[in-house]
């Protein structure tokens, strides 16, 4: 009913007879600024209507609209501020947010949401995964089966993570929850369809050796229709414990390690899809 409702009134007029018929204040104004407007969408994951998010999407969708999303993934990454605790609503360590090193990366897609959506729904995501090669196994809480998401069947799915990260500067085994949401959106006065994913760490995660860790990480994970095919933006705030490390290095590797995510999703769906 509700999507029958936004689809006559578009997302604009939807959001107003949303806010009219509640009686809610609306939410406040999405940010057109990339650090801003990151941590605005992980703030308004979890509201009651898509209002938020579909405002946040827009305007994420305009800052990369005339990106030239072919080149070097270097070019394409994005200094973020922290994510500060007035944005968190999830469980988590309790970390002070100015240790997280933020990263924003974005890419071009040869494929719509629709199709990234079969790939979200695979219980090993280890083929999507290179710094996870041996095991990135996905469990769905709700609902149990995903495979009503790529068809919008259902509006979201919500998974426990069980990770090993293996990478040139850490191995680290660690729980992650990760959810993700179909939310309507309007691109160029046409109604589409966009997932916005977010995931967390609750708690802090030990490397093998002892003497690593991975003491906070959130991040959100968006899929956006874009010139017939798709448009793909991950932003995520971490902080690492590495001895002997820099700062820079480890922003480097996560930098990369998020490029070859984007990567070797695309090869997963030439060869699948």
């Amino acid at each position: 009913m509700i999507r029958r409702f936004s689809t006559l009134l578009g997302v604009g007029g939807w959001s107003i007879a949303l806010v009219l018929a509640s009686g809610c204040e609306p939410p406040p104004e999405a940010p057109t600024e990339l650090s801003e407007l990151s941590g605005y969408l992980f703030e308004h994951w979890e509201d009651e209507e898509d209002t938020a998010r579909a405002q946040g999407l827009q305007n994420l969708y305009d800052f990369f609209r005339d990106v030239d999303l072919s080149q070097d993934y270097a070019d394409l990454s994005y200094a973020l501020d922290p994510l500060t605790e007035d944005l968190i609503d999830v469980p988590h360590p309790g970390r002070d947010t100015s240790g997280q090193l933020p990263v924003g990366l974005v890419t071009g897609s040869a494929y719509r949401p629709a199709t990234h959506a079969e790939v979200i729904i695979l219980t090993d995501q280890s083929p999507v995964e290179p710094n996870s090669p041996d095991t990135y196994a996905r469990t769905f809480t709700e609902p149990t089966d995903p495979s009503c998401f790529p068809g919008q069947g259902c509006d979201l799915v919500r998974s426990d993570n069980e990770i090993v990260k293996d990478n040139l500067i850490m191995t680290i085994p660690y729980d992650m929850a990760k959810d993700f949401r179909w939310v309507q959106i309007r691109i160029d006065e046409q109604d589409d369809w966009a997932i916005l994913g977010r995931s967390w760490c609750e708690e802090v995660a030990v490397g093998e050796q002892g003497n690593t860790s991975i003491d906070q990480s959130f991040s959100i994970d968006v899929f956006l229709p874009h010139d017939g095919g798709g448009m793909r933006y991950m932003a995520l705030w971490s902080e690492s414990t590495v001895p002997g490390v820099e700062d820079d290095v480890i922003q480097g590797t996560i930098k990369l390690g998020m490029h070859q995510i984007f990567d070797a999703t695309e090869e997963y769906l030439e060869e699948n899809f």
